[in-house]
């Protein structure tokens, strides 16, 4: 019977083992992204979705509530919940209301009735045009105009751009990079001083 000689039989030694766990760290930063990255765009595609649809409500409320003369009006996200308690949102549905990739926790400020008794607790993680500092939401206004877009204050909805909800209701994602948006400002102006006017995200409030 031949005997195995353990002589020759030898474990990996300290720097092999740093090699391999070197490469296989190596791979996983390569990998990661490349998995998350269709995850990413499908959240912010979802988000477009939930601006278009916010779109189309504001013209369902011009048409049935407001007679074909008016536009819901009130500062920032208060404008978005008008739409919901007017009825215009197909299936009077919460979720437009949160961007997919949001952690955002705004209140609107609507005392007593608030979003949290009409939305059961959920909250809203878009900005809206304020009305009250700019005016109400006419069909005077510019087609580039910006009603609504992704929250670019506090808990933001994407950390390398916005979706923005123009009254032509196109909706259109602008890059950070390409822009100079800074998603994480402390406030809009700060947010589009690096901009042209006609983005205007100064106009917009949660």
């Amino acid at each position: 019977m031949a005997r195995t000689d353990f002589r020759n039989a030898r474990g990996l030694t300290l720097l092999e083992c740093l090699i391999i766990v070197t490469v296989l760290v190596i791979l996983a930063l390569l990998i990661i992204p490349a998995i998350r990255r269709p995850r990413t765009e499908a959240r912010k595609a979802s988000c477009r979705g939930n601006l278009k649809q916010l779109g189309t409500s504001f013209i369902t409320y011009n048409t049935t509530v407001g007679g074909n003369k008016e536009y819901p009006d009130g500062k920032g996200a208060e404008v978005l919940i008008l739409l919901y308690r007017a009825g215009t949102l197909t299936g009077r549905s919460s979720d437009l209301y949160l961007c997919p990739t949001s952690g955002d926790t705004n209140h609107w400020d609507l005392g007593p009735a608030s979003a949290a008794a009409d939305l059961r607790g959920r909250q809203c993680s878009y900005a809206a045009r304020d009305n009250t500092a700019y005016g109400k939401i006419t069909d005077a206004l510019d087609p580039g105009t910006v009603i609504a877009s992704d929250d670019f204050e506090g808990s933001v909805n994407h950390s390398d751009g916005v979706n923005v909800l123009k009254f032509d209701w196109s909706v259109q994602w602008y890059d950070k990079r390409a822009t100079g948006i800074h998603p994480q400002a402390p406030d809009p102006k700060s947010a589009s001083k690096r901009v042209t006017r006609n983005y205007m995200l100064d106009t917009l409030a949660n």
